[in-house]
């Protein structure tokens, strides 16, 4: 049995539904997954935190666990944090550019974005570059002719199983 808490929980609840149990931190892309067990109990108590290993590794100590790098498994296989997930947005744009063939952007955010936001941060990775000088936003906006697409965790958690083998 698996229980997911929220991470400014996790010490109290581990105190409390695992007493003595130590808490295991490991790396994941955005964050990391923080567990806690006993071995011969059913329970592993899951956590994600968008914080480094190190910063959550702290945090609990604080609170009085002890902490040790890695994880407890449920049968087997390592616990999916799918929080690191669910905040990613993926913004593409295609563009006219200077060349034969469009151009074509791609940035990941942590939170949905507009189109026009996607288009601001575009037009600031080009100015930042040195790929745009002297023109303004709409005058850039104009130029480009984009196509602005944004694809949330939903379609993206859609596309990677669908390409699944």
């Amino acid at each position: 049995m698996v229980l997911r808490v929220p991470f400014e929980g996790f010490a109290e609840t581990a105190r409390r539904k695992l007493p003595g149990a130590e808490a295991y931190v490991a790396p994941r892309p955005f964050g990391c997954v923080v567990t806690a067990s006993q071995s011969g109990r059913p329970l592993v108590l899951v956590s994600f935190a968008r914080r480094s290993p190190t910063d959550a590794r702290r945090a609990l100590e604080a609170e009085g666990l002890e902490v040790r790098e890695g994880e407890w498994c449920h049968d087997g296989a390592p616990i999916e944090a799918f929080e690191e997930r669910s905040d990613l947005h993926v913004g593409a744009v295609a563009y006219r550019s200077g060349e034969a063939m469009p151009g074509l952007w791609v940035d990941a955010f942590l939170g949905p974005r507009t189109p026009a936001e996607v288009l601001r941060a575009m037009y600031e990775e080009f100015q930042e570059t040195g790929e745009l000088r002297d023109a303004t936003f709409d005058e850039f906006v104009r130029a480009a002719e984009p196509n602005v697409v944004i694809l949330g965790p939903e379609e993206l958690t859609r596309l990677a199983m669908r390409s699944r083998p």
